[in-house]
């Protein structure tokens, strides 16, 4: 007879002493994270549960069940009914990470040396908070911001119609167009508004954008000019 698996031990790991001045709840999340992008809690590993967690490091269990919360909803780990509260398979992409970012350099054949502070270097330290909440995993889970059901793409239609494009279209297709779209799709965009939603509107006042941040600097460039100060939605696009 085959072998069961033997199920995975709960991990504890040493973490260290909290800095004076840093919330026990950013602490033990700063821990967690730092200890899955190194790889001492590798893919697949069982965390403990909130309450044991909460009594091996002697913390509030509501503490704990805040920190789990942020590395869930960022992507870290993965709590499935039964089985406990594991690390995902699949990590944010840590190119978008600014924690990411070394003060220092090893060069080859050298010991680690200091990097100089720069201006730039020092704004891209102060920004790391932002952008360490705006990672993007690189596998599917659901209800991440922004992005849609990709099961719901009628993607062999989809395929159909660019091949049909593909094989009528000309070398023009290749230089620039329209900057504010291909007036066809435009013109089809304001039909569809008319029947669909009632909105009775002109191709021209239409714009077509290539990318969602293209779209977000025409909106704060035109409701929030100069140094306003808008809030934003987080979790929320991460771009």
């Amino acid at each position: 007879m085959p072998r069961e698996k033997a199920a995975p031990q709960v991990v504890f790991l040493p973490l260290g002493t909290p800095e004076a001045g840093v919330s026990l709840q950013s602490w033990l999340y700063e821990s967690l994270r730092g200890a899955i992008l190194s790889g001492r809690l590798p893919a697949g590993s069982k965390l403990p549960s909130t309450r044991s967690l909460a009594e091996h490091y002697g913390l509030a269990r509501g503490t704990a069940q805040a920190a789990y919360q942020q590395l869930l909803s960022e992507g870290y780990l993965q709590a499935r009914t039964g089985s406990g509260t594991r690390v995902s398979e699949v990590l944010p992409d840590p190119t978008l990470n600014a924690g990411y970012v070394r003060r220092k350099v090893v060069a080859r054949g050298e010991q680690e040396r200091d990097v100089p502070q720069t201006p730039w270097l020092n704004r891209l330290a102060e920004i790391e908070p932002i952008f360490s909440r705006r990672t993007t995993p690189s596998g599917q889970r659901p209800f991440f911001p922004h992005r849609g059901d990709i099961n719901a793409f009628p993607i062999d239609l989809w395929r159909k119609l660019h091949t049909q494009q593909l094989r009528s279209s000309r070398l023009t297709m290749l230089l620039d167009g329209d900057p504010a779209g291909l007036p066809e799709l435009r013109e089809a965009i304001a039909g569809y508004l008319a029947i669909a939603r009632g909105v009775q509107v002109s191709p021209e006042r239409i714009l077509v954008l290539g990318t969602v941040q293209q779209g977000l600097d025409i909106c704060l460039r035109l409701l929030a000019p100069g140094d306003s100060q808008v809030w934003m939605e987080d979790p929320g696009y991460p771009g």
